[in-house]
């Protein structure tokens, strides 16, 4: 089998595996004018009476490379016009779209799979040119970003309307089938700048690697495919589980909890969609084992455990103006936001009271004698610092609340001992170090929960 036969012949496979084209389908080959492109519409073409199918072209102007740019779109009219390949051409200047100063590399993504989507809408299949170097390319640069499982997985074959009948086949393959056809192609500037990282994993990871195996490229796009797979599979045991943990407008936080943690990982990814990333997924992991009750999601919305069940919501708009502080008396306070503040002062020997401070989830104590006599109970102010126990240093509280993982729509509304402007307790973490000494005998005791949900905050 002649070179030329042997990359159709893997072409014709990919497609027929994933069922990318069905008999009568329009194709339009997404044309650069680089070698991958041009090897992608020459294979489309020389198979299109096997599959059954009619091959159409498409090429986007960017408009980013002047003149170069210019040449690149004659370059792709003239090979579809000896090819009688019907072409359409798009453009920044066809949907009035400037680019931006910064952040050009996403912009032309973003206008280039719209232009291809405009296309599809007429019923055809947007054929890309990703290769097996493309997959590898990828795989390196998600990971070094700390991607998970999802995005081990590389570029997916089909995303419709989107196919890739190129993703087995290396770069080296390609310029192979362009000689052995006779097939002449333009380079891109840009694809040797060292201004962006996809090349500089080209130039310099993927030799790397090549060095230490010549199939490395391969090997990193199978990895992507047995990714895929085991990707697919979490996502279904995760539907199932959150479809076993259903309850009303919520989820079970003990169903998700006794689930195998990659399970009930993958299942929180799926309440995050694509806004997900590790850190959201650890504090919602948080939740559901009883760390937290509360879990700022991205959006303006929040997740909240409320009598054992999450449930996705919008918080309730801060209020114009903070409620005045109450003088630190016995008694029960209310505050917005349904948090609720239980204060009581019992004799030294009844109290259970370390050498500072006693906590357990939110039953904290304190040594009357640490605490000054100007004590008030309110909300957070701007300039509040806490001291840290064991820390020797104060932080800003928003800081301090900010690392703790408060989500941002709570943070204003927690209660808040404090004496002028340093905070002593803070709703949900307890006492921090306390100045001392008023002469005072007795153990200041303090319950705090949300009213809401009648659930004490871990």
């Amino acid at each position: 089998m002649s070179e030329k036969e042997a990359f159709e012949q893997k072409v014709f496979s990919q497609i027929g595996r994933f069922s990318m084209l069905r008999p009568g389908d329009t194709v339009a080959a997404a044309v650069s004018g680089g070698a991958d492109s041009v090897a992608l519409l020459a294979a489309l073409l020389a198979l299109s009476e096997r599959l059954s199918v009619r091959v159409t072209a498409v090429h986007v102007n960017h408009g980013l490379r002047g003149e170069e740019a210019d040449r690149d779109e004659a370059f792709v009219r003239a090979l579809c016009r000896r090819r009688g390949v019907p072409l359409t051409v798009c453009s920044a200047a066809d949907i009035n779209c400037t680019p931006p100063s910064a952040g050009q590399e996403e912009w032309a993504r973003r206008l280039r799979y719209g232009c291809f989507e405009r296309l599809a809408a007429s019923g055809c299949r947007i054929a890309t040119a990703h290769t097996a170097d493309d997959q590898a390319e990828t795989l390196l640069f998600r990971l070094a970003r700390g991607a998970g499982l999802h995005g081990a997985a590389g570029i997916p074959p089909v995303r419709l309307p989107f196919i890739r009948p190129l993703l087995t086949v290396s770069r080296a393959e390609v310029e192979g089938y362009c000689a052995a056809c006779g097939l002449d192609f333009v380079q891109d500037s840009t694809n040797e700048s060292a201004l962006y990282a996809r090349n500089r994993l080209r130039q310099a990871a993927i030799p790397a690697l090549r060095g230490v195996n010549t199939a490395a490229v391969e090997h990193l796009a199978a990895f992507c495919e047995e990714m895929r797979a085991l990707d697919a599979y979490l996502a279904d045991a995760a539907a199932n589980l959150l479809e076993n943990a259903r309850a009303g407008e919520g989820w079970r936080a003990s169903v998700l909890a006794d689930a195998p943690g990659v399970v009930r990982r993958a299942a929180l990814a799926q309440l995050c969609g694509q806004q997900a990333d590790r850190l959201l997924i650890d504090r919602l992991e948080g939740l559901v084992l009883g760390r937290t009750v509360c879990c700022q999601l991205p959006g303006g919305q929040q997740m909240r455990r409320t009598a054992g069940v999450l449930r996705r919501e919008t918080p309730a708009p801060l209020p114009a103006d903070p409620p005045p502080g109450f003088p630190l008396r016995e008694g029960e306070y209310h505050f917005p936001g349904g948090f609720c503040v239980k204060i009581w002062c019992e004799s030294g020997q009844n109290a259970n009271i370390r050498p500072q401070v006693h906590k357990k989830v939110l039953n904290s104590c304190a040594d009357c004698d640490k605490i000054p006599d100007d004590t008030v109970l309110r909300t957070p102010r701007p300039g509040d610092r806490f001291w840290p126990i064991g820390r020797g240093l104060s932080k800003p509280l928003r800081r301090f609340l900010q690392e703790q993982g408060v989500p941002a729509g709570v943070r204003p509304l927690l209660p808040v001992l404090a004496s002028g402007s340093r905070v002593l307790w803070i709703y949900g973490q307890g006492f921090g170090c306390l100045p001392g000494h008023t002469g005072r005998i007795g153990t200041l005791c303090i319950r705090a929960f949300c009213s809401e949900n009648k659930e004490e905050t871990k």
